[in-house]
C-alpha cells in the first residue's frame, strides 16, 4: 500500500492491471471449458479411452471404432484417452469440463509464467493473452493441448539454456510422458534440435559441453522409442501426416481469420523488438522463426505457434522494458495457487447443465437406441465421435478420427458425405439401410431423390433415413 500511496501510477501499471489481466484471462480459460463439450473429436477420444481402460483393447492390437474402418492403427494419444475416459467415469461428462479446464488454465498460466522469466508482469500478460487468444481455435477437450502446454514449456528451457548454459535435461522424460499424451511430441525433438544448434553457435562451449548439449534431441527421441508402442510411434506419426488433405485443420492457415491475425502480430512486434534490442542471438532468432514456421505450416498448428512465439516474444519485449524483478519462487507459487483455486472453481461450475455433442433434436438419440445391435448407419462426417461414444452398440460409417481409414476408405467417405461421382457404388458396397445426416446436405438429397431412400424423422439438425424394402 506504500508504494500505490507514492505512485499509484506506478503501482497500477507493474502490479494492478497485470493483476487483473491474468485473473481476466484465467477467467476466460474457465469461460471457454463451462461452454461445453461441442467438438466432435472430443467423444471418440472418450470411447477409445473406455475400450482401453475396460481391457477390451489392448494397445498392440487396438480394436476399431467402425468395422468400415479397417487400417492397423496406433494409438498416439492412448494415455491421455485413457485418462479422459477416467474422469468421465468419476464424475460424468461433467468430469471431462474439469479436466479439461484446469487444462486449459494451467496452459494460460504456463504462458504467463514463461514470459514472467523474461519480462516484467505488463508485458507478460500481454504476450500470454495475446498467445492464448491465439491458441483458441485449438482449445477444446483433446489431448492436443498438452502439446500447446509442452512446447512453451520446452521453448523456455532453451531460452534459459542460451543465458545460462545449463543444458535442461529434464527434455527427456518429459518427452517420454508426451509421446504417450499426444502425437504432436516429435515437437519436442523439433524444437530442441533447433534450440541446440542456437545454443551451440551463440556460448560456442567447448567440444565435450557441445556435444552434450547436442545430445538432448537424440536422447529425447530415445525416450519416446523407449515407451510401449516403441518405434512404431515414429512410422504412425509420417502416415497420420501425410494424409492431411482429408480434414479441415490440416489445410493451409486462412491469415484473415482472427486466431491467426493476432499470431503474426505478436510474432512480427517481437522481430522487430528483437532487432531493435541489438545483435540478435541464434537461439532466440531460430525459434521464433520456428515459430513462425509452425504459423504457415497448417491451420491444426497455429496453437502450437503461439505457444512457442510466447517466451520468445517475451524475451524480445522484455529487453525494452524496464528492467525489474522477474518470476521467483514466491510467484511460482502464487500462480499455483490460482490455479488451485480455479479448478475448484471449474469443479463446482462442471456439475451444472453443459452441452454434449451437437446440435440435435430430441429423438435423435432415441431412434437411435431402438436399432439393433451392430446396425450401420450412414452418418454426418462432424457426428461421427459423438455417435461412436454415445452409441457404441452401432456401427457408424464415418468419423473425423482418420487413423482407422485407410486411404481408399478416406476417399469413399469423402465421395459419399460431398456425393461425388460413384457414390452410389460405394452405397451399395455399404450395405446400409439407416442414415443420420444434415437435411441440407449432398447426400441427404441424394439418398432420398436418387436412391429412393425415406425419410423417417427430420428436423432442422438432422433427418433420419430408412433404405428402401
Amino acid at each position: 500500500m506504500n508504494e500505490f500511496r507514492r505512485d499509484p501510477v506506478s503501482w497500477i501499471v507493474r502490479r494492478g492491471a497485470p493483476a487483473a489481466a491474468l485473473i481476466a484471462l484465467i477467467a476466460l480459460a474457465i469461460r471457454i471449458a463451462i461452454h461445453g463439450l461441442t467438438n466432435d473429436d472430443t467423444f471418440f477420444h472418450l470411447r477409445i479411452g473406455d475400450e482401453f481402460l475396460r481391457g477390451r483393447w489392448d494397445l498392440d492390437e487396438p480394436g476399431s471404432l467402425t468395422s468400415y474402418g479397417t487400417r492397423d492403427w496406433v494409438p498416439t494419444q492412448w494415455l491421455s484417452e485413457v485418462v479422459m475416459a477416467g474422469a468421465e467415469d468419476l464424475a460424468g461428462t461433467g468430469g471431462i469440463v474439469w479436466l479439461f479446464g484446469t487444462i486449459f488454465v494451467a496452459y494460460a498460466l504456463t504462458l504467463y509464467a514463461v514470459a514472467r522469466i523474461s519480462a516484467p508482469p505488463i508485458v507478460a500478460i500481454l504476450v500470454a493473452g495475446a498467445a492464448f487468444v491465439g491458441s483458441g481455435g485449438g482449445l477444446s477437450a483433446r489431448p492436443q493441448v498438452m502439446s500447446y502446454l509442452f512446447a512453451a514449456l520446452v521453448t523456455a528451457a532453451w531460452l534459459g539454456t542460451m543465458r545460462d548454459g545449463r543444458v535442461r535435461w529434464w527434455i527427456i522424460p518429459l518427452t517420454w510422458l508426451w509421446a504417450m499424451l499426444h502425437g504432436m511430441w516429435p515437437v519436442a525433438i523439433v524444437i530442441s534440435a533447433v534450440g541446440a544448434v542456437g545454443v551451440v553457435a551463440d556460448r560456442r562451449p567447448e567440444r565435450g559441453q557441445a556435444l552434450r548439449i547436442l545430445s538432448l534431441p537424440l536422447l529425447a527421441l530415445v525416450a519416446a522409442f523407449l515407451t510401449p508402442l516403441g518405434p512404431r510411434l515414429v512410422v504412425e506419426i509420417l502416415t497420420v501426416t501425410s494424409r492431411g488433405k482429408y480434414f479441415f485443420e490440416w489445410g493451409p492457415t486462412d491469415f484473415h481469420a482472427f486466431q491467426p491475425a493476432v499470431l503474426v502480430l505478436l510474432l512480427a512486434i517481437s522481430l522487430i523488438a528483437m532487432l531493435r534490442a541489438g545483435p540478435a542471438r541464434w537461439t532466440h532468432l531460430l525459434l521464433l522463426l520456428l515459430a513462425g514456421a509452425w504459423a504457415l505450416y497448417a491451420l491444426r498448428t497455429i496453437p502450437l505457434a503461439a505457444a512457442i512465439a510466447a517466451p520468445c516474444a517475451a524475451l524480445a519485449l522484455g529487453e525494452l522494458a524496464p528492467k525489474g524483478p522477474r518470476i521467483d519462487r514466491r510467484g511460482a507459487l502464487t500462480l499455483v495457487a490460482l490455479g488451485a483455486a480455479a479448478s475448484a472453481v471449474l469443479a463446482f461450475l462442471s456439475s451444472g447443465a453443459h452441452t454434449v455433442g451437437p446440435d440435435r433434436p430430441d429423438w435423435a438419440d432415441a431412434e437411435l437406441d431402438k436399432l439393433p445391435a451392430a446396425t450401420g448407419v450412414l452418418n454426418a462426417w462432424d457426428w461421427g465421435g459423438y455417435l461412436a461414444w454415445r452409441h457404441p452398440d452401432l456401427d457408424f460409417v464415418v468419423s473425423g478420427y482418420g487413423d482407422v481409414f485407410t486411404t481408399g476408405e478416406l476417399d469413399r467417405n469423402v465421395a459419399l458425405t460431398e456425393a461425388h461421382h460413384g457414390w452410389l457404388d460405394d452405397l451399395e458396397g455399404l450395405h446400409v439401410e439407416v442414415a443420420l445426416l444434415a437435411p441440407d446436405s449432398d447426400l441427404a438429397y441424394g439418398l432420398e431423390h436418387t436412391a429412393g431412400w425415406t425419410v423417417v424423422r427430420s428436423s432442422d439438425e438432422m433427418v433420419l433415413l430408412h433404405a428402401p424394402e
